[in-house]
């Protein structure tokens, strides 16, 4: 009886030891009181050391780590709210489940870390390694990160909720289901990013280059993309109502069945664009070059789209009612069965279109041009009823 006693003691002893550690395979926890004699023994002598320490769930708020070793340091659970982890090596660190908030972390080397459901509310991140870091869940919102390397992290679920990312470095980053509502990514590169079903409602995304990425389905309504680089985008049923894309270049980028109503295309080029099947109701195209662009069967009711270039453009079957088309150039233009009604066409260049079956009805063409080398033109519908 003695000898089993013994042995269930030992073993009890063995399974206390296991569970103090939290199952995180590290020592035991640091004591907060061993933590700060450390620092404060170190001083500003050399940075404190404590990669590889169990420093978990622990009130560490407002400690100063500032060029700490805390490579491959466990701290997950602890408040590290307001602490100053300037320029200090985290990399590998697990900081799963953390407090954060508002804490200094500029210079700092987190690639690989574990951030997972951390909360990083207004912390200063610029300059922040994160490469290959997992942020799965995290809280960012109102954090400032310029000029960051997030190459190979993880952020499904995270929120970037008017979070500051100007001039950092995202390209391939894979952003879908991550809050960005309201957030500031002006002049960042975003080449071949994924944003597919992102919220991106009101972001600044002005002056980006956001050439090759994927935006299926990414809600961008309110966002300022002005300046912003968009060759081979895909916005296909995009929700872009009210967006901003003044001055932008968006050669070759697709819009099909995107909602667009009221977005702003003014000085854009549009150039080889597909906007098939697009919802561009009362949108400004004014002064675009939008050269052989596609806008088969999209609705441009009530458009303004004067003074643009035009030419050799697809719209067929477009819906163009009440539109401004003053002074454009739809020379070459393949507007088979689309309806222009009510919409002021007056100076507008048409030499080489084809308007067979289109719908002229309340239309106002005076002082259209090169009428006489329109294809189509006794095959159009109501054009007794037009202003020529």
């Amino acid at each position: 009886m003695r000898q089993i006693f013994v042995v269930l003691v030992t073993v009890s002893l063995v399974v206390a030891c296991s569970a103090s550690g939290k199952r995180s395979g590290f020592a035991k926890p640091m004591a907060k009181v061993d933590v700060m004699r450390e620092i404060a023994m170190t001083g500003n002598l050399k940075p404190v050391d404590f990669s590889g320490k169990n420093l978990s769930d622990l009130d560490l708020a407002n400690t100063n780590f500032r060029g700490a070793n805390l490579k491959g340091t466990y701290f997950r659970y602890s408040d590290l709210k307001e602490s100053n982890f300037q320029n200090a090596d985290l990399s590998g660190a697990n900081l799963r489940q953390t407090r954060l908030v508002g804490s200094l972390m500029a210079g700092a080397n987190l690639r690989g870390a574990n951030l997972q459901s951390a909360d990083l509310r207004g912390a200063v991140l610029d300059g922040v390694d994160l490469s290959n870091a997992d942020l799965t869940g995290a809280r960012l919102d109102r954090a400032s990160m310029r000029n960051i390397n997030l190459a190979g992290a993880t952020l499904t679920d995270a929120s970037l909720v008017k979070a500051y990312l100007g001039d950092s470095n995202l390209s391939g980053v894979d952003l879908r289901k991550v809050n960005l509502k309201g957030a500031d990514l002006f002049g960042t590169i975003l080449r071949g990013s994924n944003f597919e079903g992102t919220n991106l409602k009101s972001v600044d995304l002005s002056h980006t280059d956001l050439s090759g990425s994927n935006l299926q389905r990414a809600d961008l309504s309110y966002a300022n993309l002005q300046h912003a680089l968009l060759f081979g985008a895909n916005f296909h049923q995009a929700k872009m109502d009210k967006s901003d894309l003044r001055g932008a270049n968006i050669f070759r980028t697709s819009f099909v069945s995107a909602s667009l109503r009221k977005a702003q295309f003014r000085g854009a080029n549009l150039s080889e664009s597909n906007f098939t099947s697009a919802d561009l109701r009362d949108a400004n195209l004014h002064e675009v070059a939008a050269k052989n662009a596609t806008f088969a069967w999209a609705n441009l009711t009530n458009a303004i789209m004067g003074k643009s270039d035009f030419s050799s453009c697809n719209f067929s079957n477009t819906t163009i009612v009440d539109a401004n088309i003053k002074k454009s150039n739809l020379t070459h233009v393949n507007a088979v069965a689309a309806d222009f009604s009510g919409s002021d066409m007056q100076e507008v260049d048409f030499a080489g279109a084809d308007i067979s079956g289109a719908n002229l009805k309340n239309t106002d063409m005076r002082g259209a041009k090169n009428m006489h080398r329109v294809i189509g033109l006794e095959r159009a519908i109501n054009l007794d009823k037009s202003t020529l």
